[in-house]
């Protein structure tokens, strides 16, 4: 018989989306979505259970972990309208899972330059600290 998940350490997750909202360029205002990161952070990281790794997700559902959510909270996502234009936009909150509601689930991110919160169904991230210039597209 599986063992029982261990229980949600929730001072250590509100720690993790306090510092992750921190070292983003996000406001206070998206707490929130910090905290539904951290969440879905720690239970898509695996730790390590008799001698193997697996994530708590993987043990409970009996599924891959989705890795997307151990991308940093903030982090700079390039994203395809239906339109075909691209724009730079705010990682806000990777995995989705059913909490979008939507099927297939996506992404939550915010437009750099309209400040909307967009629900998108791919994007790719981009691995510097800073976006390309909104204008070169």
């Amino acid at each position: 018989m599986d063992k029982p998940l261990p229980g949600l350490p929730m001072e250590e997750i509100f720690a993790m989306a306090r510092q992750a909202l921190a070292d983003s360029p996000l406001p206070f205002f998206y707490y929130g979505r910090a905290l539904t990161w951290a969440i879905a952070k720690y239970y898509m990281t695996p730790i390590e259970e008799d001698g193997e790794l697996i994530a708590p997700y993987t043990r409970l559902f009996h599924k891959p972990a989705v890795k997307d959510c151990l991308h940093p909270f903030g982090c700079y996502v390039e994203y395809e309208s239906v339109f075909g234009f691209k724009y730079v936009g705010l990682f806000l909150c990777v995995w989705m899972g059913t909490l979008c509601n939507q099927d297939p689930s996506g992404y939550i991110i915010m437009d750099i330059r309209t400040s909307i919160v967009k629900h998108v169904p791919e994007v790719k991230f981009l691995t510097t600290e800073r976006p390309p210039d909104p204008s070169s597209y």
